[in-house]
């Protein structure tokens, strides 16, 4: 059986579990290094009114990450959203999950996260 982690390389990257809402802003709690198949997209965006939105705004940004679900055995997808990863001297917030299966035995086998550009304060 292929997979997606078959067709593309993966790379490191960090997991970050934040904690929100904090007086200095959304706090890096806690970091995991894990690997996946990032995908960071930004560029120029034409909505259905034909007008542009510049790369690197969060409108524009159509970045998603790659995971196995092995990577997040004791979670929902649910409970991702709003935590984020750190790649490239970047901070992600995961505004998105979903599961990607496989065709013929229904088994899961990625979790596609859906990522923006944050501004997260460093743990402390």
């Amino acid at each position: 059986m292929t997979n997606v982690f078959d067709m593309f390389p993966d790379e490191p990257f960090e997991y970050l579990e934040v904690n929100r809402g904090e007086v200095f802003g959304n706090r890096i709690a806690t970091r995991k290094d894990m690997r996946g198949i990032v995908k960071i997209r930004k560029g120029m965006t034409r909505d259905i009114r034909n007008i542009e939105t510049s790369g690197g705004s969060k409108e524009s940004d159509r970045s998603t990450v790659h995971v196995r679900p092995t990577d997040f055995p004791s979670q929902n997808t649910e409970s991702l959203i709003g935590n984020g990863i750190h790649y490239d001297g970047v901070d992600y917030e995961i505004v998105g999950a979903t599961e990607g299966r496989d065709f013929n035995s229904g088994k899961i086998d990625h979790l596609t996260l859906t990522l923006r550009e944050a501004d997260y304060a460093d743990e402390s």
